[in-house]
């Protein structure tokens, strides 16, 4: 078929067509995959690449099933993506080091596949919004970009962050992972500003890759998942202002060398009741000197230590970091916050940095 849009016009795959319009609106529609485009030479082999510099905008419309590697790669002036329900890959490399500002996966409901370094070094992306029926995110996946917060907690098909996909993203303060990880692999977020790592709630991570979160500088406490059996090298290390770890495990997980290395020592290490003498004697987690359980250090009461229990609240004097446990030991929460609602009725233990308190939830 022989386009009729004129010179910003062809075709894109065996039955897909873009267009680039005078706005800088690029245009792909028809049915099926989009071709697959490569990089050399400082060159892609797109047929928009003299022109790339003029899209601000990118349209797929539904029918299109994927987006081609290199497709969109250093589109200098891109700023938004609007991608078809039909979308089911995004292909490697397809929008690195252009300057989107946000990407809206969250209607792409058959998405399954992020390529590696789909978005390298999108260093103006700020926020990402993915698709639950995602199931793979590709090496690099997220490299260098700027996302300041990613949510996977609804990715329920997601098993693995594979190795630097958030690597180096030098604003991202945190990251919400889904119950259906398994893995993080190698470098998944090293170099990342994330203040806090919850992994409590997934429930089948068995392993946490070497370096996966190595020099997150900004890292200030990590709940580690009960189901967690292996740690790599040097996962944590050089987090220097790591001030407290909860592990779950009743196993001490497995470390390799270094993954505390520049860790403060003497933080607190709450683990599950009952695991304190089998942690002291583990490799690597015997060198810190402040393990203890959920149940030890309990003193004072309430208004001693700044906050009161009102119904099923907790509120305290103001923000300030705090940490719930069940009386078995299951981390309830962990963060900072004025006001803690439990859900369950029972007792807890509550530590904030006054001390420690058993409270009834009623």
């Amino acid at each position: 078929m022989v386009s009729t849009w004129g010179q910003n016009s062809a075709t894109c795959g065996d039955n897909a067509y873009w267009k680039l319009d005078s706005d800088g609106v690029f245009t792909i529609s028809g049915t099926g995959a989009m071709q697959d485009y490569t990089f050399s030479n400082g060159v892609v082999n797109s047929p928009w690449w003299n022109v790339k510099d003029n899209i601000k905008n990118v349209v797929v419309d539904e029918g299109i099933i994927t987006i081609g590697n290199n497709a969109f790669r250093s589109c200098s002036t891109l700023k938004s993506v609007s991608l078809a329900a039909s979308i089911t890959t995004i292909g490697d490399e397809a929008f690195s080091f252009s300057n989107l500002e946000y990407i809206d996966l969250s209607r792409c409901v058959g998405l399954t596949t992020i390529g590696k370094f789909t978005f390298l070094s999108c260093s103006t992306l700020k926020w990402a919004s993915l698709a639950a029926s995602i199931t793979t995110i590709g090496i690099g996946a997220f490299w260098n970009s700027g996302l300041e917060s990613i949510d996977l907690s609804g990715c329920t098909g997601l098993t693995t962050i594979d190795n630097l996909a958030f690597n180096a993203c030098s604003a991202l303060k945190s990251a919400s992972l889904p119950p259906s990880i398994t893995k993080i692999s190698n470098q998944a977020f090293s170099f990342s500003a994330l203040e806090y790592i919850d992994l409590s709630g997934c429930t089948g991570l068995v392993t946490i890759g070497s370096c996966a979160f190595y020099d997150c500088s900004a890292l200030k406490w990590a709940s580690l998942a009960a189901s967690i059996t292996t740690i790599g090298i040097g996962a944590f290390q050089d987090c220097s202002l790591l001030a407290t770890i909860t592990s779950l495990a009743t196993v001490p997980p497995t470390l390799g060398t270094d993954v505390f290395a520049n860790v403060d020592k003497s933080i607190p290490v709450i683990v599950p009741v009952g695991t304190i003498d089998a942690h002291k004697a583990a490799d690597g987690w015997k060198e810190f000197t402040n393990i203890s359980d959920g149940a030890t250090g309990i003193v004072g009461t309430q208004g001693d230590n700044g906050f009161v229990v009102d119904g099923n609240k907790i509120v305290l004097s103001e923000v300030q970091q705090v940490t719930v446990y069940s009386l078995a030991g299951a981390l309830i929460y962990q963060g900072y916050t004025d006001s803690i609602t439990i859900d369950e009725a029972g007792m807890y233990i509550v530590k904030i940095a006054s001390g420690a308190v058993k409270i009834v939830i009623r």
